[in-house]
């Protein structure tokens, strides 16, 4: 499994665990409301840093948060990446958290990134963080989680 692709920001970099932190606290709140744990995946982390990748291009200085693009969504992603095509894939999107508890705590605090945090269809989740830099040149976080919910996915 290839680990995500982190571009640490400059002063206050996640440290090098940060997808397994990252990981441990969804399943904790996954097991809190009696949901399985998430597997960490290579195959959707590859489609999560592509889609970080493709959305840092699209806005200067700060990305868009899309979550669809181009004909781009997060099934067609998954897909392209290698993991099996299935229409039980979700996203969360999140920028300029500082760090993997921020991230974590904006998605809770939202409709309907909580309720992928808690989908009991999810398996798999990929992570990726990479870094856009604002008009000032100061480091913005862009998280990016990608849930797959195929028993037989490619991780």
């Amino acid at each position: 499994m290839r680990p995500p692709t982190v571009t640490p920001p400059a002063g206050g970099a996640p440290s090098a665990g940060w997808a397994s932190q990252l990981v441990d606290l969804v399943n904790d709140y996954r097991a809190s409301g009696g949901v399985g744990a998430l597997l960490l995946c290579g195959t959707l982390s590859t489609a999560a840093d592509t889609w970080a990748t493709t959305l840092l291009g699209l806005g200067s200085p700060l990305p868009p948060l899309y979550h669809t693009y181009g004909g781009s969504t997060p099934v067609t992603r998954a897909a392209a990446a290698g993991y099996a095509n299935t229409p039980v894939v979700g996203e969360n999107l999140a920028l300029g958290q500082p760090d993997v508890q921020s991230a974590f705590d904006a998605w809770t605090q939202s409709a309907g990134h909580e309720a992928n945090l808690r989908d009991p269809q999810y398996l798999h989740v990929g992570l990726a963080m990479q870094v856009a830099r604002d008009a000032q040149g100061r480091a913005v976080p862009l998280w990016v989680m990608l849930l797959g919910g195929d028993p037989a996915g490619r991780c």
